[in-house]
């Protein structure tokens, strides 16, 4: 079967292109958001040098700044996760295929797992964002996508 511009389906060019200039486009995203996260932990090493000081110096109580830093850092790491932050391709990109595969008789480990590796959050490879086959959540790069019920979109129910 053809399309009107006589290209197989499923094949267009022009949606191709955009595909990889998107995917493009959200790599680099993501590679500066990664970088500005390096700037933030430049800041908080300043962030405990002035605690450090301000300690010493009497002025502040570690036990009431210890109590109040959970409840911050509570706050912002469900941000930080929610948001998708933190995530990157792997740094020595390695073929997907050359991994020996791992055989687990899923099915008959269901009732006690109840699927749970299948609600993991995980970053894809390069090598899966590129190829277009495993697909990923489009406000999330980079993550696996999910469906309604938080599982995998891949899985075979």
């Amino acid at each position: 079967m053809q399309d009107q511009n006589n290209h197989p389906k499923g094949n267009d060019p022009n949606l191709e292109k955009l595909r990889s200039e998107v995917a493009g486009g959200l790599r680099y995203t993501h590679t500066r958001a990664n970088a500005n996260t390096g700037n933030l932990l430049e800041i908080a090493s300043f962030s405990y040098a002035a605690i450090e000081l301000l300690t010493e110096k009497g002025l502040l109580e570690i036990s009431e700044l210890d109590e109040r830093k959970k409840a911050v850092a509570a706050r912002l790491v469900e941000k930080f996760i929610n948001e998708g932050m933190g995530l990157t391709f792997q740094e020595r990109e390695q073929d997907k295929y050359t991994f020996e595969p791992v055989k687990i008789d899923c099915e008959a480990r269901l009732p006690i797992c109840k699927a749970a590796c299948c609600k993991m959050r995980f970053a894809l490879s390069k090598q899966d964002v590129e190829e277009g086959i495993v697909k990923w959540e489009f406000g999330r790069p980079y993550l696996i996508a999910r469906g309604e019920d938080d599982y995998c979109i891949h899985m075979d129910r």
